[in-house]
């Protein structure tokens, strides 16, 4: 007999006519709240100018650092003791950083200015540059203007903006079209060679990445 029957039957024995069965509420186990995502480790201390190479637990959380903002750019992160914000802060230790040298193409934002759209959210192209750093931090003897590199620095900035439209940034055409070929491509390789883009010296007048583009 189940526990609802012999609470039954028990209510039935020796009572007096007439007496109401006694009804058990089932117990209900409290929801899960959702767990909040770990803090990561210091960034002040990844960051800290290396007087020896930097260590592999340093740029690990470099990388950990910029996978976190990939999802939420303007999020906070637990473990940022930096004192300003984490892209701030990364960015700032990137233009100084004497062992990561990323080489910063603008094929992003020559693109958003000739194919429309206007020039691109400062999140985004930050996150061109800090994809470059991971991907540099992750292979440091990875070449800085390889397409391997550039891509992965477009594919950062393509989170990057797909994060600020989360939350509430303005969408931006060519970023969107991006999106769209990574979605059907299952990245940016693809489309960085059918654009023939390679990575120039910025001091050019023309640099190779936008003569490739033109067909010179």
């Amino acid at each position: 007999m189940g526990i609802a029957g012999a609470l039954l039957a028990l209510g039935g024995c020796g009572g007096a006519p007439g007496a109401r069965e006694t009804t058990v509420a089932p117990t209900v186990e409290p929801a899960t709240a959702p767990s909040r995502e770990a803090a990561l480790p210091s960034l002040a201390a990844a960051l800290e100018e290396p007087s020896r190479p930097r260590s592999t637990s340093q740029r690990e959380t470099i990388v950990a650092y910029v996978r976190r903002l990939e999802t939420a750019p303007a999020a906070p992160i637990a473990g940022n003791d930096t004192g300003r914000s984490a892209p701030d802060a990364l960015d700032q230790w990137l233009r100084a950083a004497p062992d990561v040298a990323v080489e910063r193409c603008g094929f992003l934002e020559e693109l958003a200015e000739t194919e429309g759209g206007g020039p691109l959210d400062p999140r985004v192209t930050q996150g061109y540059a800090l994809g470059m750093a991971a991907e540099l931090l992750e292979d440091p003897d990875a070449d800085a203007g390889s397409a391997r590199v550039q891509v992965a620095g477009a594919e950062t900035a393509l989170r990057f903006y797909e994060g600020t439209r989360r939350e509430g940034a303005p969408a931006h055409p060519l970023m969107d079209r991006l999106g769209e070929q990574s979605a059907a491509d299952g990245g940016l390789h693809a489309w960085y060679a059918e654009r023939a883009i390679q990575c120039g010296d910025p001091a050019d007048e023309a640099p190779s990445y936008r003569r490739a583009m033109m067909g010179g």
